[in-house]
């Protein structure tokens, strides 16, 4: 998409910006980051109910859309 980022904060800020996400999916985008550094950087105790609701309400799927969002602007100019 032609601009470089520092990191996911800054990743999320320029795809709103250039549209390819909305602002519902820039805080779902917030969201798993927040999610990812928890686990990755064990900064909490996670829920393991957070993660039952998760796979059993299916929430999963936004973040497959968020993903095929980006993915089909990523060569993009």
């Amino acid at each position: 998409m032609g601009m470089e980022v520092s990191d996911y904060v800054d990743a999320d800020e320029k795809l709103s910006i250039l549209g390819v996400i909305s602002p519902e999916y820039l805080r779902l985008y917030k969201s798993v980051v927040a999610f990812r550094n928890m686990v990755v950087y064990q900064y909490a105790v996670i829920d393991i109910e957070v993660i039952r609701r998760i796979i059993a309400n299916k929430e999963y799927r936004k973040v497959t859309e968020l993903a095929r969002k980006i993915a089909s602007r990523i060569n993009d100019p």
